[in-house]
């Protein structure tokens, strides 16, 4: 039983450990990285398909989907208010401080957790919140911090069209 855990938490992590082991050695052999790159393939290609991938081949009931994507709705839109209340109490820049209030960094080391702890239904749940949030932070966020809300932005971004 022990080694059937440890197996499944091995499985999870070690992708993750190679990965920034292999990031590690880069850096410190001073291998060249172009960050707007790999950013842009990440951002295109790796979390679209990942969304798509989920949504397709994992069997959930819908209900619970929605329920979690509901959630994630409305504790983003709470964390958004309760944000913005209380950077103009103290006098701070929300365009600054509360996107990192509001959204969270579920996709690096959320969706290998819920994969860990729950399975291919946690997988399915946390890509759930996972969409919600990022739809969010692609039409509400990123207006925020750029003080500007261009609709076109929002359409071309390959996300959105995965999630659909």
């Amino acid at each position: 039983m022990i080694n059937e855990v440890i197996g499944i938490i091995f499985g999870v992590v070690s992708p993750v450990a190679i990965c920034a082991l292999i990031g590690f050695i880069w850096a410190k052999r001073g291998g060249p990285f172009d960050t707007g790159m790999v950013t842009r393939l990440v951002t295109n290609v790796g979390v679209p398909s990942l969304v798509f991938s989920t949504i397709v081949s994992v069997e959930i009931d819908k209900q619970q989907f929605f329920q979690m994507g509901l959630a994630a709705l409305l504790s983003t839109v709470t964390f958004l208010a309760i944000g913005w209340v209380i950077l103009r109490f103290l006098k701070m820049s929300p365009q600054t401080f509360l996107n990192p209030i509001a959204f969270a960094n579920t996709g690096n080391m959320g969706l290998p957790l819920c994969l860990l702890a729950f399975g291919e239904q946690g997988l399915a749940l946390g890509i759930a919140y996972f969409i919600v949030n990022v739809l969010l932070l692609v039409t509400v966020g990123i207006p925020i911090v750029s003080n500007k809300y261009r609709p076109a932005d929002v359409l071309r971004q390959p996300f959105i069209y995965a999630a659909g």
